[in-house]
């Protein structure tokens, strides 16, 4: 499926489609699937550059609902030496 990207010029926001897909995985050697659903969301090409930097990061998503559109907002976790020592 081939997302598009809208340019919203009243608000300066780009507008893309939520592609919903499901997966299966075998396990048992073959004898059992389990499926689960996965969301891709597709990024504009104009802001890859920016975003490069970050591809190996965490980030926190916030989710913010209106009466006509949905807000995915994602916060870059900075990693520190200390991070790695309070998840053990």
């Amino acid at each position: 499926m081939v997302t598009r990207t809208k340019q919203n010029s009243d608000r300066g926001m780009n507008m893309v489609k939520i592609k919903l897909s499901t997966s299966k995985k075998q396990y048992l050697k073959g004898k059992h699937v389990y499926g689960y659903w996965r969301l891709h969301i597709a990024i504009p090409h104009k802001f890859f550059k920016k975003l490069t930097p970050y591809f190996k990061e965490d980030f926190q998503v916030n989710m913010t609902e209106d009466e006509n559109k949905v807000i995915l907002s994602y916060s870059y976790l900075k990693k520190t030496a200390n991070s790695k020592k309070n998840q053990l």
